[in-house]
């Protein structure tokens, strides 16, 4: 954060007589740039590039492009000068940069080690800034006493944004503390000295910590209540979740609804930071595909779920899809949260490993089973979404294992199989039987064994399919019909794989209650 001017200027040792015969302009430099008077703060700055303060302030002006031209590689040389020469505020920034692994290139552990030694230095000038920027690096190190450091630090420096997201997140050495967590966002929320959009954003997360029962009891009556009073884009989109699901509040999905789309017409408005854009897109995909609240649109329902957040989902949205009606408990997929680390935004293998158009559907099963009307957890899972060269409806039915395997590496973690039921416009009715992870052997042809309830099992011929994926396996058409009549009349299957150099796997599927035409 800039520090405000004289005081700031002496703090640093660089104060700036203001008598006649010396050099006042810097002074007048700062309070021109504070008063967004740009053009003359850059003249006066560059009138003083022999004081490093004015260098720092240059450097600000060309990063931003604020009364010049905005020149990266000229606003660093300006840092970097600033920096050596024992300006506060450009040793805080210049150590920042130095220290930070999404700086691109990544920083050497030379620069690091620079960036460190000047953290440490500015905090030793009594620079908040650069406690903090420490306390944020060592939280994140696997030594427990450099975990520790990076917290108390982060105490002394009153940093309650900070101290939140630490004990939400929890670091390498240090577990997550959700009940610490919740007690620095109500501590921001309540701060009037802190900024609207911190207290915006801390107001929010106390709401969904409410809603979910992170650190507290869950009260999602409360959480509504509180929701229902706020205009804040992020908080509109969770109360609309909260009606369309009738979670502390009676259920309206046409109410709900007419939020996301209100919403939706000035989407820019939510911040950074923020979850309610997937909770407006996740839960327009839901009602537009099933027509709840709306009539149902299955082109607007994809391109809902195509929205670019959903193909990288972060651990938040399969926590609010998931967590209420005891897929995760189930462990559906291999997300491991307990309901109450929705804060974590963490790119799921998953859908790297599935791509984003399936991994969009998956969204949508996933979302729908979570929602009170639909299938029970571990049942067969409905969808529809639009084939784009044909223009027409493709329908799926997928089911997932009730067991896993766990294989050795590299495909450790626990995996599990899927069925899925296909009516395609243009490749017809197929069953499909696949993996997440692991190396399914099958080469140009091969045979699996399916048995159904107490019957003797029974051999169907199966193929990779044509982009030779060694996840996927396609059934027999030959053996479509038997296959789906077998499938309507049991309610336990087991079905019989080979993987490469991991033998034979039994997958077990509960098939009851199928509703496929």
């Amino acid at each position: 954060m800039m520090k405000l001017k004289l005081i700031a200027i002496a703090a640093t040792g660089l104060m700036i007589s203001l008598s006649a015969g010396a050099q006042p302009n810097v002074a007048e430099g700062i309070a021109a740039f504070n008063s967004k008077n740009y053009d003359q703060a850059a003249e006066i700055f560059k009138a003083n590039q022999d004081n490093p303060t004015a260098k720092y302030y240059l450097y600000r002006m060309f990063s931003d492009g604020l009364g010049v031209a905005k020149d990266s590689d000229q606003a660093t040389q300006y840092l970097e000068q600033a920096a050596a020469g024992g300006d506060i505020d450009a040793m805080d920034a210049q150590g920042y940069r130095l220290i930070n692994e999404w700086t691109k290139p990544k920083p050497t552990p030379s620069q690091v080690r620079e960036g460190m030694a000047m953290l440490i230095k500015a905090k030793d000038r009594g620079s908040r800034d650069a406690m903090i920027t420490l306390g944020n690096y060592y939280i994140k190190r696997p030594d427990r006493a450099e975990a520790m450091k990076g917290l108390d630090y982060l105490e002394k420096s009153n940093a309650t944004w900070e101290l939140a997201v630490a004990y939400a997140n929890g670091g390498p050495a240090f577990p997550r503390n959700q009940v610490k967590a919740l007690e620095y966002w109500r501590a921001l929320e309540a701060d009037p000295k802190s900024s609207e959009f911190a207290r915006r954003f801390a107001a929010y997360y106390v709401d969904e910590y409410y809603y979910y029962g992170a650190g507290t009891p869950a009260n999602p009556a409360l959480a509504a209540q509180r929701l229902a009073k706020q205009s804040d884009p992020n908080a509109r989109s969770l109360y609309a979740w909260m009606l369309f699901r009738g979670d502390g509040v009676k259920k309206d999905q046409r109410q709900a609804v007419q939020i996301w789309e209100d919403l939706l017409k000035n989407v820019d408005s939510f911040k950074t930071g923020f979850t309610g854009v997937l909770y407006l897109y996740l839960g327009l995909g839901v009602a537009y595909q099933n027509g709840l609240g709306v009539s149902p649109d299955p082109i607007k329902a994809e391109k809902m779920l195509a929205f670019p957040a959903l193909s990288l989902e972060p651990a938040a949205a399969w926590c609010l899809i998931l967590g209420q009606e005891g897929l995760i408990r189930q462990k559906v997929l291999s997300v491991t949260c307990d309901g109450k680390n929705f804060m974590m935004h963490e790119v799921l293998n998953d859908g790297e490993a599935l791509g984003p158009s399936r991994y969009q559907r998956l969204n949508a099963r996933a979302i729908l089973a979570a929602n009170a009307e639909q299938i029970p957890p571990r049942w067969w899972n409905y969808s529809t979404y639009i084939d784009q060269m044909s223009g027409m409806i493709t329908k799926e039915a997928t089911l997932s294992s009730t067991n896993t395997h766990q294989l050795v590496f590299p495909y450790n973690g626990g995996t599990r199989g899927t069925l899925i039921l296909r009516k395609h416009p243009r490749y017809g009715n197929d069953i499909i039987f696949s993996v997440n992870k692991g190396q399914l052997l099958c080469g140009d042809g091969c045979f699996i064994s399916i048995k159904f309830d107490d019957k003797k099992p029974y051999s169907v011929g199966a193929s990779e399919p044509d982009d030779h994926s060694s996840t996927v396996l396609f059934l027999s058409k030959y053996d479509y019909n038997k296959l789906l009549k077998d499938f309507r009349n049991s309610k336990k299957v087991l079905v019989e794989v080979k993987f490469f150099q991991q033998g034979t796997r039994v997958f077990e599927f509960d098939t009851t209650g199928l509703k496929w035409n």
